[in-house]
């Protein structure tokens, strides 16, 4: 039904203990076509649930950029993060032997450049 009357959630009350999503909403409101809009983020809490749903929209509002797109994309990112990356460094890349610094081997790589 909202897709069809997406206007029906404007006047409604089913987020007013929810302040995030309504400020979204509101923000949304402000631009043509601002309740469709409202209506494309609402699934997003139906599939990856509201607590998902108004941590994106806190962090839409922080960022200042309230659209459908990023609403969407950060709900996709909090709900499926990318896994961590393993932290130990195999053995055969440890240093045996530490580098040392030597300023004048770039003097003498300059010196043989110039010589040509």
């Amino acid at each position: 039904m909202l897709e069809r009357k997406p206007g029906a959630l404007r006047n409604g009350l089913p987020f007013q203990k929810l302040p995030r999503i309504t400020l979204v909403q509101e923000h949304l409101l402000t631009k043509a076509g601002g309740d469709k809009a409202f209506v494309e983020v609402l699934p997003a809490a139906r599939d990856h649930g509201m607590e998902i749903l108004e941590t994106a929209c806190v962090m839409a509002l922080e960022q200042n950029v309230v659209t459908v797109t990023v609403i969407l994309n950060l709900v996709h990112r909090l709900a499926n993060p990318l896994p961590t990356p393993p932290q130990q460094t195999p053995e055969a890349l440890h240093l045996k032997e530490e580098p040392t610094s030597d300023c004048n081997r770039y003097d003498t790589l300059r010196e043989k450049r110039h010589v040509h």
